[in-house]
């Protein structure tokens, strides 16, 4: 049921995407020893990492992949269900309908 989620909301971001006239490239990285980062957003200047996680719980641990890999110019989302929004260093954690929502990523 998470991979079917998280195809459903990079369906929705490409559409975002698309409607904004954005020409980034989009991607998705998964490592040798299976670290993943379900989308990215490269606009050649920075990058926007996205976590994507269907739960209502967060757990730090789901922002590592994005922070080992986020440059200084990047930005770094964790998207879920769940209403908690600390503070991490250059990562937003927002719930994901919110996201779809607002104008982010910039």
């Amino acid at each position: 049921a998470g991979a079917l989620f998280e195809n459903f909301v990079i369906s929705e971001l490409l559409k975002k995407e698309q409607h904004q006239g954005s020409n980034a490239e989009h991607y998705f990285l998964r490592t040798s020893d299976k670290k993943e980062i379900d989308l990215i957003i490269d606009r050649k200047i920075s990058k926007s990492f996205i976590e994507i996680k269907k739960t209502k719980t967060f757990k730090t641990s789901y922002t590592d992949t994005v922070k080992q890999f986020m440059t200084e110019n990047d930005q770094g989302f964790l998207l879920y269900q769940g209403s908690d929004y600390p503070y991490l260093d250059n990562l937003k954690v927002l719930n994901i309908g919110e996201y779809l929502l607002s104008g982010e990523p910039d």
